[in-house]
């Protein structure tokens, strides 16, 4: 929430050349005194309006010269030298604006303790703690009544932006709970409209939007999974030359065996050194890896991975329908292609030990410096 609230007021003096005490006593008692500006109605002691009422004289010139006279209420509460110290505020139009108390500073009445804004409609905008005429600590409503923050504020460039607080969404649910920066979100949770959690990591502001950024946990059905984002993308499956082993040649030739119908070619993949080598299909329009459930327990079993390298499952494309299904990750390592070993492999586990293994052409490009392709040959650069 960017925005500037006026939190101020020049001093007003009572009095002036054709200022005067037009009923009772106004030096010490019961009195209204009114200059060509404004009228004082209340208690007065020592000549100073101690309680009661400022109100704007406005004069209107009519038509047969003659002028009309209207009070419009400014303040209404405790005044002290002469200067708000604790009531109501209203705007010339007669609406309130303020509720709270005020302190003197450099000439200027500033907004200072517990206090209360509001909008043209009447429905409080903040209530909470100001300081030095700043917004401190509180909670802000929209124009409607439903709360959209609680927490601290930090003035910053002329505007006002959050530091640790509450975001709700209109249902009064909380959507981020954390801090703030430049009225941005920062580090923290977000939950989604039910209340359920979504993320709890930093952000980054972007293109006008904000993007995860950086570490963070991510939840799904109220599993949190370790996760790693930069400006909005998920880090996975990154090319890194320390994650490929194995031979020291620059470059591996690999040769693909051609399926009985044709219609892909295969290539031999083992895990963690087993003797067993799966025949993984070579899929040239997919970035994925996968594993069955049956070497998912292998590697569970022999404690290859463990809970922490499971990542947010994500809707994957079915090899067989093309339609979207829900696929679970895990990140693995010691996967033996030709005569490389890769670590930190980012992994999709099929649903059943019937599905067909897929090794994506665009995995390896993510995965290596250079990918080459072509019929019954792959090539890989590390």
């Amino acid at each position: 929430m960017k925005k500037t609230i006026l939190t101020s007021m020049l001093i007003i003096s009572f009095f002036n050349t054709h200022s005067q005490c037009i009923d009772g006593d106004c030096n010490n008692g019961n009195g209204v005194y009114e200059n060509t500006m404004y009228n004082y109605t209340g208690f007065f002691k020592n000549g100073n309006l101690i309680e009661g009422q400022q109100s704007k004289v406005v004069f209107t010139k009519l038509a047969n010269g003659n002028y009309s006279r209207k009070e419009i209420l400014i303040f209404d509460g405790l005044f002290e030298n002469g200067n708000y110290k604790e009531g109501i505020s209203y705007n010339e139009s007669g609406v309130k604006t303020h509720n709270g108390s005020w302190i003197l500073s450099n000439g200027y009445l500033l907004r200072d303790g517990y206090g209360l804004l509001y909008y043209s409609n009447g429905n409080i905008e903040f209530e909470g703690l100001f300081e030095n005429g700043k917004i401190k600590q509180g909670i802000s409503y929209n124009e409607f009544g439903v709360k959209t923050y609680n927490g601290s504020w930090v003035l910053s460039n002329g505007y006002l932006s959050r530091g640790y607080g509450l975001l709700y969404y209109s249902n009064g649910n909380i959507e981020f709970d954390g801090l703030f920066e430049n009225g941005n979100i920062k580090q923290g949770i977000s939950y989604n409209k039910s209340g359920v959690k979504k993320y709890d990591g930093s952000w980054v502001l972007s293109d006008g939007y904000m993007r995860r950024d950086g570490k963070g946990i991510e939840y799904f059905n109220g599993i949190g999974y370790k996760t790693n984002y930069k400006n909005g993308v998920e880090i996975v499956n990154q090319y890194d030359p320390n994650d490929i082993q194995g031979t020291s040649s620059d470059l591996i030739e690999i040769n693909l065996e051609t399926r009985e119908n044709g219609a892909n070619e295969l290539i031999s993949i083992s895990i963690h050194g087993l003797s067993s080598i799966k025949k993984y299909i070579f899929d040239t329009g997919a970035e994925t890896f996968g594993i069955s459930p049956t070497m998912e327990k292998y590697l569970l079993d022999n404690k290859f991975i463990n809970n922490d390298d499971y990542l947010t499952p994500r809707m994957t494309s079915g090899f067989r329908s093309g339609d979207e299904i829900l696929s679970r990750r895990v990140k693995i390592s010691n996967i033996k292609i030709g005569d490389y070993i890769v670590n930190n492999v980012v992994a999709t586990i099929n649903n059943s030990d019937d599905d067909p293994l897929l090794c994506g052409r665009a995995l390896l490009q993510m995965k290596f410096k250079n990918v080459s392709w072509s019929p019954g040959k792959l090539v890989l650069e590390r």
